[in-house]
């Protein structure tokens, strides 16, 4: 009986502490339990600027996220922010490398708000996020950053990856409110330092182990 007592013991301190499944898929990192979520600074975010700027030309591809094979829309933010050793992303209660641009407009900006005039854009920085639907069904199909809003022009300035160019571009993004925009402020994931709690049962499994 004691044996079976010190068994349940171990599977339960074993299983509070390394609840991480599933991570059988290998494009998810954590658990979003495991993860605090916070804005990215204005420089994080001329970091990612700066980062997606080094990719200049590198051709388009749908599904792609790699400098040397190319990049889509959503894959050239996966690649810029793996490159800065960022966490990855948010999606539902995990946090994965790789996501589409519909589940980033859901869960990795705070408060994606629809853009209803240009000058909507005046209260956003460089490094935010713009999305697009496109298609107007409901779901986003295209994620860009935004750089800045010319008054003057009523021009509205991104760096994408898109079809319309072919590859990854500093462009004025023609047709705007057409698109149907959403625009939002990124956050990232930062993993939390182990809790005490798992200090604790890892210490206990560890001595009932030794009884």
């Amino acid at each position: 009986m004691k044996n079976v007592i010190i068994l349940l013991l171990i599977v339960f301190s074993v299983s509070a502490c390394y609840h991480r499944d599933p991570l059988s898929d290998p494009n998810v990192l954590g658990l979003t339990g495991d993860y605090s979520f916070r804005e990215l600074t204005r420089s994080e975010k001329a970091d990612v600027i700066k980062q997606i700027k080094s990719a200049e030309g590198v051709k388009y591809v749908w599904g792609g996220q790699s400098f040397t094979d190319g990049v889509d829309c959503s894959g050239l933010l996966v690649w810029s922010y793996a490159m800065l050793g960022y966490s990855g992303f948010r999606r539902d209660d995990t946090v994965v490398y790789d996501l589409t641009s519909n589940d980033m407009s859901m869960y990795d900006v705070d408060n994606a708000v629809p853009v209803k005039d240009n000058a909507q854009l005046l209260d956003y920085e460089m490094g935010d996020l713009l999305f697009f639907d496109v298609n107007a069904d409901g779901r986003v199909d295209h994620v860009a950053v935004f750089m800045y809003y010319d008054q003057e022009t009523d021009a509205v300035w991104v760096w994408d990856a898109s079809t319309n160019t072919g590859k990854v571009a500093y462009r004025q993004f023609y047709g705007f409110l057409k698109k149907n925009p959403k625009i939002g402020r990124p956050v990232k994931p930062v993993r939390n330092e182990i809790s005490s709690d798992c200090a604790v049962c890892a210490e206990t499994s560890g001595a009932a182990l030794n009884q």
